[in-house]
């Protein structure tokens, strides 16, 4: 499967073996049953509980038929990685400031948006459809998406603690 970093961790200015929000990944096949496994880590010194967006597009689980474009906002941010320096490259990058381009970056298959691609988020439609995910305890639930692909998905983890969802057909 494919893999969407679409919550990276935004390392704290205080401690750098720390982040100042979640960190989320999710992994993605577009055919059988377990369509996604979402993980989402809260690397913070205290407990946090908020709803965040989750891209399911790429599941093929919803009736979107048009990939949902790069919206403003929500896909490079600058993120300094304070431990390891500049290897391996520096990923993300903000786009505004730095461009990638094949004969600065060697070896590497990274596609990167350029700002003036990226669109305003329309309005989204919600409850277009709906999609089953099943906790780390097993508990299965109905979750709608909406017009843009997205679920929202209610967060509550303590410090340093994860956890993850299965995305099932």
């Amino acid at each position: 499967g494919n893999t969407i970093h679409f919550m990276p961790p935004k390392f704290s200015k205080d401690n750098k073996c720390r982040t100042s929000d979640l960190d989320a990944v999710l992994n993605v096949c577009s055919s059988g049953e377990v369509r996604g496994i979402l993980a989402v880590f809260n690397q913070t010194d205290r407990d946090i509980t908020k709803s965040i967006s989750v891209p399911i597009f790429y599941t093929n689980l919803c009736n979107v038929e048009v990939i949902p474009p790069p919206y403003k906002n929500c896909l490079v941010s600058m993120v300094e990685n304070p431990i390891y320096g500049e290897y391996p490259p520096p990923f993300p990058v903000d786009s505004e400031e730095k461009l990638f381009t094949p004969d600065k970056v060697t070896g590497t298959s990274a596609n990167y948006v350029l700002v003036e691609k990226q669109v305003d988020m329309p309005p989204s439609i919600e409850n277009v459809g709906e999609v089953t995910i099943v906790d780390e305890q097993g508990r299965e639930s109905r979750v709608s998406y909406d017009s843009n692909a997205n679920i929202n998905i209610d967060i509550s983890l303590k410090s340093m603690s994860y956890t993850y969802f299965i995305i099932k057909a």
